[in-house]
């Protein structure tokens, strides 16, 4: 008969194994959805690499980073101030900072090509989105590019849509090209405050999942959650607002004011002027369409 001791041994190390593999599972999915949009594996991007984040905050150090995702504060002054992570909870923080030790194991950081070949990449196929630095956004922003001429962008910053272009030049890394994008814009909302509810109140960046490879934003005002996703309409120009929402106990206003020739629809509610108006009821589920008729 063999002695229990190694098999308890055993026992605790398989379920050790087991609870780590959970939450390493766990921790990716609540990275992607939280964190993805500003931090890449190997380079610094709206936040720093996960190789950086990985030197900063070792297993040992986990309590400075839960400490700095509750109550974060801005290291970079050229960089971006992150929001707080403090609605996910410490069990959750403890995931995520688990997955990004695991996954930045032995990686390297990008090193810039010394090659001078041209290299050229592969078509894109659309629609797709992108992170990355785009003109007239924080430097938050997410692209979603529907036709090669034809995009918009979304600001996880301020939790609002920011414009829609059409242009064959790049709005990728189009900061400092501002002047010259300026007349590509074709529609932008103008807007202090698009819902009614949110004087004084903050929006609260959630995170995104993709649905059918394009990201469903989720970001908080108050009490109430909102989720957004975009669709291109088919055989024009223009995208489709699908918007949800939990919490609305009061009649709402969606204020639509924007710069732009287009023509505005909307599946529920009504639309007086560029301000939409809802019951409780219509706020849940509804969409608002973009058409472009310049």
């Amino acid at each position: 008969m063999k002695h229990p001791l190694p098999l308890l041994v055993s026992l605790l190390s398989s379920l050790a194994w087991a609870h780590f593999a959970q939450a390493n599972t766990t921790g990716q999915q609540a990275f992607e959805v939280n964190c993805h949009a500003c931090h890449d594996l190997q380079k610094d991007t709206v936040g720093p690499a996960l190789i950086e984040i990985r030197k900063l905050y070792p297993i040992e150090n986990q309590a400075s980073f839960l400490a700095w995702t509750n109550n974060p504060g801005k290291k970079r002054p050229e960089g971006m101030q992150m929001p707080a992570m403090a609605h996910l909870g410490e069990t959750k923080l403890k995931e995520i900072h688990q997955y990004i030790l695991a996954i930045s194991k032995d990686v390297k950081p990008k090193r810039k090509s010394r090659h001078n070949f041209t290299f050229k990449p592969a078509p894109k196929t659309y629609p797709y989105y992108q992170r990355g630095k785009m003109p007239f956004s924080s430097p938050a922003a997410i692209g979603i590019v529907f036709q090669a001429d034809f995009g918009l962008s979304w600001d996880t910053a301020t939790s609002r849509l920011n414009y829609a272009y059409q242009s064959k030049r790049s709005f990728f890394s189009g900061e400092n090209k501002q002047n010259e994008l300026l007349d590509s814009l074709i529609y932008q909302e103008t807007a202090d405050q698009l819902w009614s509810f949110a004087k004084d109140k903050p929006a609260i960046f959630k995170g995104y999942r993709l649905i059918d490879e394009l990201p469903e934003f989720v970001y908080q005002v108050a009490d109430i959650t909102i989720t957004e996703r975009f669709s291109a309409i088919k055989n024009k120009l223009g995208f489709v607002r699908h918007i949800t929402m939990v919490g609305v106990k009061q009649p709402i206003t969606m204020d639509l004011s924007h710069t732009g020739k287009v023509k505005l629809a909307v599946s529920t509610g009504k639309l007086e002027g560029n301000k939409l108006h809802l019951s409780p009821a219509q706020a849940i589920n509804f969409t608002v369409t973009v058409e472009v008729t310049q």
